[in-house]
């Protein structure tokens, strides 16, 4: 894929719009369209090509000159809709926002986890008194297994290893309420199949997971696109 070519994006953003009406409520199909992409966890799209119809209005075949990336794109693709259909199972309001629901910029794994240590450090000085905001949850013994799960997803090999990992962490943010960005964790997830790739998505999700509350937005960048080439 020519790195001039990220329609797929808005094309991904409209299929995911689809869930919802123009009110905000869910769609009439939505439960039975979740349902469907469900079927497809932790298998490839060739094992069970349930999210076919998805897919192929996403990928454009046309901005592939490697039949191989197409088939990862599509994969990636795949895998992003399959976590989005668990993480929105129940909940009532919608699990994908653009940035992950702080801001234009498209918002990491690593932002999203940092948030959930946020969470669950915050806690009030007693009745009325107003909750904490630690600099750094995630050094928090009660943030232990949300760095394990997220460190062992940075450094996974490979983009089926990596998903096992991250449908551990998908229910964790299910409960708290918190959103992710889909768009671009089928982005990083595409990335994970390259080593340039998998490299810089890696650090990214790091960074973002490890800033200090001082720092603002977690990256300071914006995180849109992947500056990997399909070469790789």
């Amino acid at each position: 894929m020519t790195k001039a070519d990220h329609a797929w994006k808005g094309r991904m953003e409209r299929v995911l719009g689809e869930l919802r009406t123009a009110q905000g409520a869910a769609a009439h199909d939505a439960p039975e369209r979740l349902a469907r992409w469900r079927r497809g966890l932790g298998r490839t799209p060739e094992e069970t090509p349930v999210l076919a119809p998805e897919v192929a209005r996403i990928a454009d075949p046309a901005a592939f000159r490697d039949p191989k990336r197409l088939r990862s794109h599509e994969a990636a693709v795949h895998h992003a809709l399959t976590l989005l259909a668990v993480h929105q199972q129940s909940a009532d309001r919608v699990m994908h926002q653009r940035g992950g629901g702080q801001g234009a910029v498209r918002a990491s794994m690593g932002r999203a986890c940092r948030e959930l240590c946020v969470r669950r450090s915050s806690s009030g000085g007693g009745e009325g008194s107003p909750a904490r905001k630690p600099a750094q949850p995630q050094f928090a013994s009660e943030n232990a297994g949300i760095v394990r799960r997220l460190e062992a997803a940075i450094t996974a090999h490979s983009t089926t290893e990596l998903v096992g990992h991250l449908r551990g962490l998908i229910p964790m943010l299910r409960k708290e309420g918190i959103p992710l960005d889909y768009v671009q964790l089928a982005d990083d997830i595409d990335a994970w199949s390259r080593p340039k790739g998998r490299g810089y998505a890696a650090m990214r999700w790091g960074r973002d997971f490890y800033a200090t509350a001082h720092t603002g937005s977690p990256s300071g960048t914006d995180t849109t696109d992947t500056p990997v080439s399909d070469e790789e």
